[in-house]
């Protein structure tokens, strides 16, 4: 083990260094616990960094999928000691991802795969100058709300958001009583007796609507 983590096969090294301690040999080191975890934490590390390093180099030469791919591997290995910008490195990935195909998508005028992909640009980034100007070539798509007449408490209650065409639909339904749901088409059921405010936000990925009740 001693001689797996000299040579940093560390994943090596946790496997011996366990399989010494299931000896319970009386006279072991007692820093032998120590030695499992310090292996276990130099893993991760050692995993982290050959996944981010990799990712980096992707990011540079614009290769978005891969540089993505790559810090999703980084970002699962939870290593404690992770760059606190992991996250942001893997939105703009995302993002710059997202644009490049949105361009090619609106080019080629394919608008359900162009909504598509500007959504995936926006949770990523926001509303950007070039999602504002890109969006400008995008038609948008009509959506038609179907809400319940009253509300019963007790009684299950059905919402539902739908794109002419058949086109997806984003939702956000918050009911007001705590409790949201993000399907186009959902059922929620109120416990208690009261007044609420329905709010929904829904989008067909390029274009957002707000309503209230």
């Amino acid at each position: 083990a001693e001689t797996a983590f000299a040579a940093q096969a560390f994943y090596q090294a946790i496997t011996l260094y366990e399989k010494a301690k299931a000896l319970e040999f009386e006279d072991a080191p007692k820093d032998l616990e120590q030695k499992i975890q310090k292996s276990q934490y130099a893993e991760r590390k050692q995993s982290f960094s050959q996944a981010y390093d990799a990712a980096e180099k992707a990011l540079a030469a614009k290769d978005f999928y891969k540089a993505i791919t790559l810090y999703e591997k980084a970002k699962a290995v939870g290593f404690e000691d992770a760059p606190k910008e992991l996250g942001e490195k893997l939105d703009a990935a995302r993002y710059c991802l997202s644009l490049a195909q949105l361009k090619n998508q609106v080019t080629a005028q394919n608008w359900p795969s162009a909504r598509e992909s500007f959504h995936t640009a926006w949770q990523a980034k926001g509303e950007t100058p070039e999602l504002v100007e890109l969006r400008k070539a995008i038609p948008q798509v009509k959506l038609a709300f179907s809400l319940p007449k009253e509300l019963i408490a007790g009684i299950p209650a059905k919402f539902a958001v739908k794109a002419v065409g058949n086109e997806k639909v984003y939702a956000t339904w918050e009911f007001g009583d705590g409790e949201k749901s993000s399907e186009a088409e959902t059922t929620h059921v109120y416990k208690n007796v009261g007044t609420v405010t329905l709010k929904i936000t829904a989008s067909d990925g390029a274009y957002f609507t707000d309503k209230s009740k």
